[in-house]
């Protein structure tokens, strides 16, 4: 295979896991994906919104709960202070690109096609990678970062205003295309009507412009929190905002084309096994499977939103407000209405390899959803086994959770 084989290889296994790929009007397949110049920058921004992702929430919550910085960590956080602004400005550069992809999409015909037209688009990669490094030619001593566990907050080890120019000059051009490019669909649906294409092609770039509208936020977050302290949890909420930028581009996508047809493919050397959304509904192994995904963002967003707030914060029910009381009794019912439907999806399993006639008598049709009485009372059981319920007290020091009072369950 050859260099270029490779790399079409490899964008169509990265679109066949972006939430976009399998939607449109057209529906159309990999290979036509990859023939428009969108699809490719979608691609190349989803990476970097994986990689972003990774330092504003992983990194950064683990330099909060250890109380880590570059004085007194390890040789990693020093990687981390390179590290996390070169992809910032990648990202940048990225966005940038893709505004202006979809601007001339809409404004120029002619000159859309001849910067981004073919194998064209992979030359902008020359620019989105070698921007950062041009970025750290305006300091002496390169771009360096210095997170803040108490505030929250990621600031210039040293005074670098190419940052906070980096940050208006994108906050400024990518809001100018994205509002030109609005101006100029509502002009060509005015003087042309609305063809199933170019619904498409509105469809994806409004998407765009959501995200960019989000970007925007978090980069003027950013700004005022690094030249002007209004208040003590500005820091705090430009760090929430620089996570939900990079999850925004999953959620968006995902959420805007729902009403896409949805397929499953088992990658094999040589051929995909396809099932379609109701095909899917007719198997109890996905509806179980379903239960539990709602589980995992619910008991994602007590693992990690929650107790990332209370580490952020300094709470506990000791000194905090109501809701961390909420959350004392709510993270454990969660936990345990997660172990008990993890416990029905392998039962699931096991009968389906193990014994037909069982695994239909338990679960076929409709009798899957009788296994939700088991699930949502086995937390309500638990809970008998404690005289003073339920209560878990999270510990912002060690990063931990305990049980407020001794309970065996």
């Amino acid at each position: 295979m050859t260099l270029n084989g490779k790399l079409r290889w490899v964008m169509e296994q990265l679109l066949e896991l972006h939430p976009i790929a399998a939607s449109g009007h057209l529906k159309p397949t990999k290979k036509e994906l990859l023939t428009h110049s969108c699809y490719k920058f979608l691609t190349i921004t989803s990476i970097l919104d994986v990689t972003c992702l990774t330092n504003a929430a992983l990194f950064s919550g683990l330099l909060t709960l250890l109380n880590l910085n570059p004085c007194n960590g390890h040789a990693w956080t020093f990687v981390f202070a390179y590290f996390a602004p070169m992809l910032w400005y990648t990202y940048c550069a990225a966005s940038e690109v893709l505004s202006l992809n979809r601007m001339l999409f809409f404004v120029n015909d002619r000159l859309s096609n001849f910067l981004f037209k073919g194998k064209r688009t992979w030359l902008w990669l020359i620019y989105i990678l070698s921007y950062p490094i041009i970025c750290a030619q305006f300091h002496e001593d390169g771009m360096f970062y210095v997170y803040d566990p108490y505030s929250g907050l990621i600031y210039d080890g040293k005074p670098y205003h190419f940052h906070a120019i980096t940050n208006f000059s994108k906050l400024g051009t990518v809001s100018a295309m994205y509002i030109i490019m609005v101006i100029a669909i509502f002009w060509k649906m005015h003087k042309s009507g609305s063809s199933s294409t170019l619904k498409h092609q509105i469809n994806i770039s409004l998407q765009t412009l959501l995200v960019a509208f989000i970007g925007d936020a978090c980069a003027t977050f950013y700004i005022l929190a690094q030249s002007i302290i209004v208040g003590p949890y500005l820091g705090f909420a430009a760090q929430l905002s620089w996570i939900f930028l990079h999850l925004s581009t999953g959620l968006v996508y995902l959420i805007a084309n729902k009403k896409y047809s949805c397929t499953v493919c088992v990658f094999k050397p040589k051929r995909n096994v396809m099932f379609s959304k109701k095909e899917l509904l007719t198997h109890s192994c996905y509806k179980v499977l379903t239960i539990t995904s709602i589980l995992d963002v619910t008991c994602l967003t007590n693992a990690a939103l929650f107790s990332g707030l209370l580490t952020l914060l300094n709470l506990n029910p000791c000194n905090g407000h109501a809701w961390t009381f909420v959350f004392a009794y709510f993270a454990p019912m969660l936990w345990y209405t997660y172990c008990a439907a993890s416990e029905v999806l392998s039962l699931n399993r096991m009968l389906f390899f193990v014994n037909d006639r069982l695994s239909n008598f338990l679960f076929k049709g409709k009798r899957t959803w009788l296994w939700l009485i088991y699930i949502l009372s086995y937390p309500i059981i638990c809970a008998q086994f404690h005289e003073d319920g339920m209560f878990y007290v999270y510990d912002p020091y060690s990063g931990l959770i305990y049980d407020g009072k001794v309970g065996s369950m």
